[in-house]
């Protein structure tokens, strides 16, 4: 009974601290660190655990060595950490910390996990400069000279573990590209570690990076009926300023504005066009939001959606395939054998080694379109990417090979029909490659027919416009039609790059065998030579453009490579990545908002929560119910589903979650109330209160969430490519842009 009365007075004291203040937590946007006692630290820390040092200190440990907790007195209030060299400890280096000694050594060591709010939010910043002129730099001490030279000067988003301010009022970070580092692998050491940022200068001025302390984002929406749009001010504008656009319509001062109402409605109509896949506005939490209905914003430079395009090529996980075929009567033999290409082509797609630099297989998508003097669609329900999607559209395939327009009257307008492909609403401004099957080019088109695609190809990835040429004989052999179906091939010849040149008597198994590996060929290889390509430009910069031209692109994608990388080098804003100014956010006579709010998940952590959602719905009652939270919480929280029990339960709150995953509560609940709009328990009672009605209401938001995030994961729509360098080794990270409903499985708890 004795020993069980100590462990429970040892859980208790521990359950105490699991949302408490710690090492590395900081306590205000200052990035100040938090009240923490010697008694803390004994009980955060165990023996095995260990620590880097980043700053010169009064036991003159080297910078970048690691210490190792050895030994821990709590009478004598005493823990001894010694040298950790490989995997060997160096039992005469070693240092012993006192309560007197605690705020020297935390000022110097860092741990495993970066800085964090006392909410458990981790503290983040936003790089400020682009990747064109100036890169921001990274220094082996704050205030030295000495540089440390990193690729990670490229990264995006970086994670503090140790701010310092110096006397002459600088602060500087010690940033990582990680919120958590394993200090028992070297590797991982030096691949996570940055080193030095200046990030306030000596006037109190921001540089070099911001502070970031949310998930969220914002995108301006507008509202016809009112016919406003959310201006971004400038943070020097008057308050008067701001409201007389909205509430007075009153002209505003363009010297006022960062984004005017023409800039802003481009930006919408960009929104649209990318599906959402462009970066937000970001709420700066940093900043002084002193006006009403106001908040203070960080405009991103539209350099990152130059960026962004580049990345979004080289993580994509499906490929958009427009196989476009003659159907005039000479093409009848490669029609009525069309479904068991197509076939053939995806079982050899399925078969290659087609993955994108995040090791993900590829998908193919494919739409088929016949063209003659225009191009129809023939897959109009659902796009193809599986032998039974063919099998479906089989009977059709077989109807048009009966009823082929006869040639002698017209010939394809392949141009034409080319730029109606590439205006296809599933495909306009997606990256596609086309393949053309066909016995004759475009007689209007007799040279340059790539020169009629230039701008095209400049707005939007065109892997290629390979061609199968099928050749086709007359069924007279008189002169004149031998030498008019031969001026045909020889158009075909130069309108694409042919991939492939078939037999008029194509029919037998081999044959379509051959075609469809064939064509997959060219997928794969013309897709990987562009992806490996555009990763160059990525990771190595624009300086060896040699390298880039030949690198076997076609010259659709060298054009769109061209156009992005011009635009980066003749950007004359070079220096800053956003502005920061401030939005109107919710005008009080407008019933509905002028912005829709997003939050920040990593794609791993959203597939995560879906499948726990589909877990729940699979199997239901509380159990499942409780389950399921455990895995949410685990998800969120970064923590093992084991760790995740009662006594978590009972120590965790509704708030307590949404703050660990959009941030500071004051401005969530301003940007994402719905989220707060319910009862704050702790997730222990919630389970205890479940019966059938909450089970009905979690089963409908569960349902309703489910379905929203398939669909935009299938649609790949405000998704975001970012890349990581881990040293000199960029690694992509994708993450989504998810509206707040589209998490909030706690809809409607209130009413409960």
């Amino acid at each position: 009974m004795k020993h069980r009365l100590i462990l429970i007075i040892i859980l208790l004291s521990l359950l105490k601290t699991i949302f408490a203040a710690g090492f590395s937590s900081v306590k205000n946007n200052e990035i100040e660190m938090s009240d923490y006692s010697f008694e803390t630290f004994q009980k955060e820390f165990n023996v095995g655990m260990r620590f880097i040092c980043v700053l010169p200190n009064k036991w003159r440990t080297n910078v970048k060595d690691t210490y190792e907790i050895t030994e821990k007195s709590v009478l004598n209030e005493k823990i001894r950490l010694e040298l950790r060299m490989g995997l060997n400890l160096v039992s005469d280096n070693f240092i012993e910390i006192t309560p007197a000694d605690l705020k020297e050594f935390r000022g110097a060591f860092i741990e495993r996990l970066g800085l964090t709010f006392e909410n458990g939010f981790p503290v983040k910043v936003l790089k400020v400069k682009t990747a064109i002129g100036d890169e921001i730099e990274f220094y082996s001490l704050p205030g030295g000279t000495e540089k440390v030279k990193s690729k990670a000067a490229e990264n995006v988003i970086y994670y503090p573990f140790k701010q310092r301010s110096l006397p002459n009022g600088e602060k500087w970070l010690y940033l990582c590209n990680s919120p958590s580092i394993d200090i028992g692998v070297e590797r991982d050491i030096e691949n996570k570690t940055i080193g030095w940022v200046k990030y306030i200068d000596k006037d109190g001025n921001k540089m070099n990076v911001v502070l970031w302390n949310t998930n969220l984002g914002i995108l301006p929406e507008y509202q016809e009926s009112y016919d406003k749009v959310p201006l971004v001010f400038k943070k020097s504008a008057s308050y008067s300023s701001v409201i007389g656009y909205y509430l007075n319509s009153i002209p505003s001062d363009r010297n006022d504005l960062i984004s005017d109402e023409t800039n802003i409605k481009n930006f919408i109509k960009r929104i649209k066009e990318r599906n959402g896949n462009v970066d937000r506005w970001l709420p700066m939490y940093n900043a002084e939001n002193v006006d009403p209905f106001t908040i203070s914003v960080g405009v991103l430079d539209s350099m990152a959606i130059v960026k962004q395009s580049l990345v979004e090529i080289v993580t994509q996980d499906q490929i958009k395939l427009a196989i476009m075929v003659d159907e005039t009567l000479s093409m009848r033999r490669v029609w009525e054998n069309l479904d068991q290409i197509m076939i053939e082509l995806l079982k050899n797609l399925s078969e290659t080694t087609f993955r994108n630099l995040q090791d993900e297989q590829i998908e193919v998508k494919i739409r088929l379109y016949a063209f003659g003097d225009e191009a129809r669609l023939i897959n109009k329900d659902k796009w193809i990417s599986t032998p039974e999607d063919v099998q479906e559209y089989a009977p059709h395939l077989k109807h048009i090979a009966n009823n082929l327009y006869n040639s002698k009257y017209f010939e394809p307008l392949m141009l034409k029909s080319v730029k109606q492909v590439l205006n296809d609403k599933g495909i306009k401004n997606t990256p596609v490659l086309i393949v053309v099957i066909g016995d004759c080019g475009d007689y209007e088109i007799k040279t340059n027919f790539h020169d009629h695609l230039v701008d095209l190809s400049r707005q939007q990835l065109v892997y290629d416009l390979s061609g199968v040429l099928f050749l086709a004989q007359p069924e007279r052999k008189t002169e004149r039609a031998i030498s008019l179906y031969n001026q045909g091939h020889e158009l075909f010849r130069k309108n694409v790059k042919v991939i492939k040149e078939i037999g008029s008597e194509f029919s037998k198994d081999s044959d379509v065998k051959e075609l469809g590996e064939s064509i997959a060929n060219e997928v794969t290889r013309n897709v990987n030579a562009t992806i490996n390509a555009f990763d160059y430009f990525i990771t190595k910069g624009s300086g060896d453009q040699a390298r880039i031209d030949n690198r076997n692109l076609s010259i659709f994608a060298n054009r769109y490579l061209l156009e992005l990388t011009n635009q980066l080098q003749h950007k004359t804003d070079t220096g800053t990545y956003f502005e920061e100014g401030k939005l109107y956010y919710r005008p009080s006579n407008i019933y509905e908002k002028l912005y829709k709010s997003y939050v920040f998940i990593e794609k791993t952590d959203l597939e995560s929560f879906k499948f726990s959602l589909i877990d729940y719905m699979n199997v239901r009652g509380k159990q499942q119910f409780r389950d399921m939270l455990r895995d949410i919480l685990a998800t969120f929280f970064g923590k093992n589903i084991h760790h995740i029990q009662d006594d978590f339960l009972q120590n965790t709150t509704i708030f307590e979650l949404w703050e660990i995953i959009v941030g500071n509560k004051e401005i969530a609940q301003k940007l994402v109330p719905s989220l707060f709009d319910v009862s704050n328990t702790n997730f222990y009672n919630l389970v205890e209160q479940y019966d059938a009605t909450m089970e009905e209401m979690i089963l409908d938001n569960a349902t309703t969430i489910r379905n929203r995030l398939d669909r935009l994961q299938n649609e790949g729509r405000d998704k975001i490519e970012i890349v990581v360098y881990k040293g000199n080794t960029p690694e992509y990270k994708t993450y989504f842009w998810v509206e707040a409903d589209d998490i909030n499985i706690f809809k409607g708890m209130s009413a409960h």
